[in-house]
């Protein structure tokens, strides 16, 4: 901020929002003629509410759309920036689902991170076994969790996660329901949060998270032992969700122009 607001000729103040409330006090301000915010940052799930009920700017084309999405974004992702065809987002800061591994529990048992189902299979039957409890883990707690897990594994199989009426959707089934048996109980609880402090704890040995996770377990915490990597593929490849948060200038922003 000591360089941005400068270089703005304003002062920037930073708000930490409750994301299950933006839309519903955006909606208020808005209503009231009062816009409090004047640039919001939002994960990328509420991008079609925000611009469907026009609580946000429309963003400008040409060369300041240049500048605002850069060259390296991949070009399949441009078209998210979008509703209907009107560009409202830009983005911000990227995010991915990667897999954490406990580094010292591994080389304890003489095993290397799965980089296939069936190493993940046969690296969780190997915890259960040698500590009496399993120690890996998916985001399986009821809800978007486990929703974004499933998807991964139904894609890395071919299948539709939509429909679930072929040959990869079924065999990804039939995959978890084999690996079941073999999970950390904390499966049913982990999410992006928890996830971290299953790790931090050695709860869980293996479990796949958002990037950010290594700032709290590594950084944060001081877990040192704890590496990452891309994860493990399916059948017919490997397959990673991608979210993040983008930018939006609200409608009805006092200062528009400077956001």
């Amino acid at each position: 901020l000591d360089e941005l607001e400068p270089e703005l000729g304003a002062q920037v103040f930073l708000m930490n929002v409750d994301c299950s409330r933006y839309v519903s006090r955006l909606d208020k301000m808005r209503a009231a003629g009062d816009m409090k915010w004047d640039l919001i940052a939002v994960d990328n799930n509420m991008l079609g509410v925000l611009a469907a009920k026009d609580l946000v700017e429309e963003l400008p084309e040409g060369e300041e759309y240049v500048e605002l999405v850069p060259d390296s974004l991949i070009y399949s992702l441009r078209p998210l920036l979008r509703f209907e065809g009107t560009f409202y987002f830009a983005p911000f800061r990227p995010n991915v689902k990667i897999a954490y591994y406990n580094e010292h529990k591994f080389v304890q048992y003489g095993l290397e991170p799965p980089r296939n189902w069936d190493q993940l299979l046969e690296v969780a039957k190997v915890f259960k076994e040698r500590e009496g409890v399993g120690r890996v883990a998916i985001q399986g707690e009821p809800g978007a969790a486990a929703a974004v897990t499933f998807f991964e594994f139904v894609r890395a199989a071919g299948g539709d996660p939509l429909t679930l009426d072929d040959d990869g959707s079924t065999e990804a089934v039939t995959f978890l329901k084999e690996l079941e048996p073999y999970l950390a109980p904390e499966y049913k609880e982990t999410t992006f949060n928890t996830a971290n402090e299953f790790l931090i704890d050695e709860q869980v040995y293996l479990v796949s998270n958002w990037t950010f996770g290594i700032g709290v377990v590594v950084e944060d915490a001081g877990k040192k032992e704890i590496k990452a990597y891309s994860g493990w593929s399916g059948p017919e490849g490997e397959v990673h969700v991608l979210g993040g948060d983008v930018l939006a200038v609200p409608k009805g922003a006092a200062h528009a122009d400077t956001a």
